[in-house]
């Protein structure tokens, strides 16, 4: 408990500074009682006094710079790379050319950060790693709602209820409010993305002025677990994850978390889930695929071509009806 603590209100910095304070100080405290009339008891006891302010000291004073911190180089280390190349700069000025950071919270889950690019497109990052935008991907994240409630329902109806596991930036969440939808509840893990997603207002408008929205903090399995199956029946799931391969991510992509989903759907009513290729093997995107069918009985894979290497799985219990008017 002493790191959520320490890392949701002191952030990382605190993570560093509070531990080796705490544990100079116990060594010091724990230093054997010398004995008496010993020469280097002093000079013990001024060593480890020493080391202790100049560990406080190297941590408060040390340059702490929240773009290399979210620079992410474990994805974006070739293109910092070329970058650098290329202008005959710094790592810091590589980094700051995907835009000015605008937005940066700590938590004890994850690093969320927003960057406006030159061209004013808004980007958020988890992580370092940019998993929402106003731009790229961003007809994706409207189309992973569009797509399932156009499939499930063409035609009006006011009691369809949705949930949406991952807020990002709220643009899958605004696109499922332009459905006569009775109820959109959007179950997000992490405060930072939720505190993010309002730089976003100009893209997905209000979303807390709509009363059928609702933000749930918390994680999606044990929300699809743990809620009253009578209060929690979905017309639509529209699960959207960050990709399989990042830490965390794959048991979101599991046959038990699709299980999971499938029972917390009304009749008729079906999940989408976006798959995102890029980096993925083709043995585990053939997998995820065998896996989601094997859930559901009902499939259909539809590609997003414009944005690159994303699809979105439609699956249901029940027969599916495609309208191509709607």
């Amino acid at each position: 408990w002493a790191y959520f603590w320490i890392m949701g209100s002191r952030g990382a910095r605190g993570c560093l500074l509070i531990p080796a304070c705490g544990l100079s100080l116990t060594a010091f405290l724990a230093m054997p009682e010398p004995r008496r009339g010993s020469p280097r008891a002093p000079m013990l006891s001024f060593s480890l006094l020493l080391l202790l302010a100049l560990t406080a000291a190297v941590v408060v004073w040390l340059p702490w710079d929240p773009d290399l911190a979210s620079s992410g180089p474990y994805l974006y280390g070739s293109y910092y790379r070329s970058a650098m190349e290329r202008s005959s700069s710094g790592l810091g000025s590589a980094v700051r050319q995907r835009g000015e950071l605008v937005f940066s919270h700590e938590g004890p889950d994850s690093l969320v950060t927003v960057r406006r690019s030159a061209g004013g497109l808004l980007s958020l990052q988890v992580n370092g790693k940019t998993d929402a935008s106003t731009g790229g991907d961003l007809k994706t994240q409207a189309l992973t709602a569009h797509l399932p409630l156009l499939v499930h329902n063409p035609e009006v109806d006011t009691r369809s209820r949705v949930l949406i596991v991952g807020l990002g930036s709220g643009v899958t969440a605004a696109a499922a409010l332009t459905h006569p939808a009775g109820q959109v509840d959007v179950i997000e893990i992490s405060p930072g993305v939720v505190a993010a997603a309002s730089l976003f207002k100009g893209t997905t408008g209000d979303l807390g002025a709509d009363p059928r929205m609702r933000t749930i903090p918390g994680d999606a399995r044990a929300h699809l677990l743990y809620a009253q199956a009578g209060s929690a029946r979905y017309d639509v799931i529209a699960s959207q994850p960050s990709n399989p391969w990042i830490a965390g991510q794959a048991i979101l992509f599991t046959r038990e978390f699709f299980a999971l989903a499938a029972d917390r759907l009304a009749p008729g009513g079906l999940m989408c889930q976006w798959l995102q290729g890029q980096g993925l093997p083709a043995e585990d995107f053939r997998s995820i695929l065998a896996t989601f069918a094997g859930v559901f009985p009902h499939v259909s894979l539809w590609e997003e071509s414009t944005a690159g290497g994303d699809y979105l799985l439609i699956g249901s219990k029940d027969p599916v009806r495609i309208d191509e008017r709607a």
